[in-house]
């Protein structure tokens, strides 16, 4: 029996993979990203901006190759645009640029996997879902980052500003895991508490109460104080 974790297209697998075997599989809004046993990266579905990252702008129908020459540790994907953690730690990016959430600062869309800045220190990412254009990623040091829209206060900066490249968020280096809706974001510490920012239109942060006061929040706050 095949002993991948995924087989996507194997046949009566015997012991080796005829197919694509995945490791992982993660999708953004209609593109799926796969990793597979050998680490190479293979991507299928929508691709209108080329987020599939394997050159070309037309969707496919069946795993595609998108990256061969490195060894690929995670996917995420958004709305047309795609983030890929790379083994040796550096952050790479495909598909719009729309609102800078590239993280590139070149302002063009990319159909090819494109390199966010020089730094090998990338430890994890997560990206907006459905229609947000916001990107957040943690260093191996503890620190958080984030880039991209920044319609609602949700990249945590303090301001309502667009970043075309990736800027702090804070100066805590104890940051261990970070999910984001559209516009509202939360995020984990190694101590286990839990903070929030950005959109809390409908309490998605803060409670239901909590919306009244605090509908939009622009800086980095802890869930379960006296804030509201």
């Amino acid at each position: 029996m095949c002993r991948c974790r995924l087989c996507v297209v194997c046949r009566n697998c015997d012991g080796e993979c005829r197919g694509l075997c995945l490791e992982s599989v993660t999708a953004g809004d209609a593109t799926t990203y796969g990793i597979r046993s050998d680490g190479s990266l293979w991507s299928w579905g929508w691709n209108e901006k080329g987020q599939s990252g394997n050159g070309v702008s037309e969707r496919t129908a069946t795993p595609t190759l998108a990256d061969g020459n490195r060894v690929w540790k995670k996917t995420v994907g958004g709305k047309a645009y795609g983030f890929f953690l790379a083994e040796d730690g550096s952050l790479w990016a495909a598909g719009t640029a729309t609102n800078g959430v590239q993280g590139t600062n070149d302002g063009v869309d990319h159909k090819v996997l494109t390199r966010i800045g020089t730094d090998n220190d990338w430890a994890d990412m997560a990206c907006s879902r459905f229609w947000g254009y916001s990107a957040f990623a943690i260093k191996t040091n503890g620190t958080l980052w984030s880039w991209g829209e920044n319609s609602a206060g949700q990249l945590g900066i303090g301001n309502t500003q667009a970043q075309t490249l990736p800027v702090q968020v804070g100066t805590d280096t104890d940051w261990k895991q970070v999910a984001a809706g559209v516009s509202s974001v939360l995020a984990l510490k190694t101590d286990g508490s839990l903070w929030g920012w950005g959109l809390n239109m409908n309490g998605e942060l803060f409670g239901y109460e909590g919306r009244n006061r605090h509908r939009f929040v622009w800086e980095v706050k802890r869930i379960g104080k006296k804030y509201l």
